[in-house]
């Protein structure tokens, strides 16, 4: 068996196995994790409160992010209307998703 295969496979089993599965950490694992996610160079963001997301976009591919979002909207979860903020950055695109119930 390649490695490549083998690799997958347990990804694969581990993935089923534990997701769902809330870890507690802390200490050097917990800043650990803190500070990849802070130093993220792409720095996307969604952030929600009370009923409203706001989603925050940097890239380089405009054609590329057009398509994803376009995917997502499609998407039976997504059930909101999306308001867009200016921005003064290329690349940078931010959305309020406001939460919409039947």
């Amino acid at each position: 068996m390649a490695m490549q295969d083998f690799q997958d496979i347990a990804k694969e089993t581990f993935i089923d196995k534990f997701k769902g599965v809330v870890l507690s950490i802390s200490g050097k694992q917990l800043e650990s994790i803190k500070n990849g996610f802070e130093n993220n160079a792409d720095q996307d963001d969604i952030r929600c409160q009370g009923d409203i997301c706001r989603l925050e976009i940097s890239t380089s591919s405009e054609e590329t992010w057009e398509q994803i979002y376009a995917d997502m909207t499609r998407q039976d979860w997504y059930t909101s209307i999306t308001f867009e903020e200016d921005s003064d950055y290329t690349g940078q695109h931010i959305y309020y998703l406001p939460n919409i119930t039947e």
